[in-house]
């Protein structure tokens, strides 16, 4: 299936889109994006498609235990086994360069939890270890620490943390890292952040870049990068090359893949280094070709079409939230045009932010309840869509109205609303294994009502 044809295929084809595709055809853009939650295409429609492109779109999580999220009792993690397992139309693609949380839940990633493992719902800490400079001492948790950079002693001995993750990770379905993809194409993904680094217009675009800094002790400080005396500083250190500030970049990529000697390789590095910005990690995505079949090559320099499933942040429920990629997509497209003007290999690209929203529809098997209540809603929006507006906005109204009757009716349970807040996953007590169950009606919504359904849940069950 051509980049075209799966365009079609999700609903998202148009004279629009066909200006859009000749600009990339033509190399008059780098990037141009699309959101998927806005498509009139239906929910199982959609899964058809995609199962039937060519490779498989990256579901961007973090890492962490992920074994709690494969066997149904994650709550609001729930969603990438719905999209990576059940229905098989993404992959786990994790990155790695995340924080450790913090002891009391307010700092680092106090979601994905890496510092600790989850067993039903329970959660346990592990027992960090950082970097003082001359050997590995115990973290007090007092602040999030740099995941590569970090240490963990279990069963007597000692090793990275990222390595324990990654040997823990048994799921049904592979995942690929952030710091694998980028070891992978080192040579390439250098290429783009030079070429970002030397086309950026002023210091403003520069810190789009590398906003932030790690030092060596596991520490992320925000410090934008900026020219200075014909090279670059960053933070305390000064570097005479965009190739020297890049080279400084990928230094962590090594801390992150150690199997063993981590305290040698963090006294070779830096006192600090910079790191990439979210926005270029979703760029390097893009261009390394993390969508593509068997995961490569990186690019062909023909136009392309990358579909990312990007969670709430990123990818929003429209129309309630569109997420933060649509949102800065307009301040970020320089550095895709730049990557495309500097280097022939690069793929211009038609980004396709696909929301994962319409997957916490589906409810644990072991709560029977809610799926019935959540069943009982859907068909009270496929009526609704049935006999009303087509447009999503003009269905809007309707919706809002049929969610506030709804929750009066069936007083969702705690677990759901959790789900929808966007809360802990920590459970109060321990949770069994449990199948993820699609509820009745699901697949008939299209996924731009879908997305209302959600965006209406959101603030209702939120105080």
């Amino acid at each position: 299936m051509s980049g075209w044809a799966t365009l079609e295929s999700l609903g998202l084809a148009g004279p629009e889109t066909e200006r859009d595709w000749a600009r990339l055809d033509a190399r008059e853009s780098g990037m141009r994006w699309r959101h998927l939650g806005r498509s009139d295409v239906t929910m199982a429609e959609l899964a058809r498609a995609l199962r039937a492109a060519p490779g498989r779109p990256p579901r961007t999580g973090h890492v962490g235990d992920w074994d709690d999220i494969w066997r149904g009792r994650s709550g609001i993690l729930d969603y990438n086994a719905v999209v990576c397992r059940e229905l098989g139309i993404g992959y786990p693609l994790l990155y790695d360069f995340t924080q450790t949380e913090t002891a009391g839940l307010d700092g680092g990633d106090t979601l994905f939890l890496p510092g600790s493992l989850m067993r039903g719902g329970q959660r346990e800490e592990l027992r960090l270890l950082r970097w003082n400079g001359d050997r590995f001492v115990p973290h007090d948790r007092a602040e999030p620490l740099f995941l590569p950079y970090v240490q963990v002693r279990r069963d007597g001995g000692d090793m990275p943390l990222l390595r324990l993750h990654r040997e823990n990770d048994r799921g049904p379905v592979p995942a690929d890292h952030h710091s694998a993809l980028w070891a992978r194409h080192r040579r390439r993904i250098g290429e783009i952040l030079v070429a970002l680094v030397r086309r950026a217009p002023d210091d403003r675009a520069l810190a789009q870049v590398f906003g932030r800094t790690v030092r060596r002790d596991g520490g992320v400080v925000r410090t934008p990068v900026v020219r200075e005396r014909g090279g670059f500083r960053a933070g305390d250190l000064w570097y005479g090359s965009a190739e020297a500030l890049v080279s400084a970049a990928l230094a962590p990529v090594e801390a992150a893949l150690a199997r063993d000697g981590l305290g040698a390789v963090l006294r070779e590095m830096p006192s600090s280094v910079p790191l990439a910005s979210v926005d270029v990690v979703a760029l390097s995505y893009a261009l390394l070709g993390a969508h593509r079949p068997g995961r490569g090559p990186a690019g062909d320099g023909r136009p392309d079409v990358h579909i990312q499933w990007g969670a709430l942040a990123m990818a929003g429920h429209p129309p309630g939230s569109k997420g933060y990629f649509a949102r800065r997509a307009g301040k970020v497209g320089w550095m895709y045009d730049a990557a495309a003007a500097e280097l022939p290999w690069v793929s211009p690209v038609m980004f396709v932010i696909a929301p994962v929203a319409p997957y916490f529809l589906w409810t644990p098997e072991r709560e029977g309840d809610d799926l019935v209540a959540v069943e009982d809603l859907l068909r009270r929006v496929g009526a609704a869509a049935a006999s009303g507006p087509a447009h999503v906005a003009a269905l809007a109204p309707a919706v809002r109205e049929l969610v506030a009757k709804w929750l009066t009716d069936w007083p969702p349970s705690g677990r759901l609303r959790t789900r929808f807040r966007w809360e802990s996953r920590v459970a109060p007590d321990p949770l069994p294994e449990s199948g993820l169950a699609e509820p009745a009606g699901f697949g008939e919504l299209t996924m731009a009502q879908a997305c209302l359904v959600v965006s209406c849940l959101v603030p209702a069950v939120t105080p």
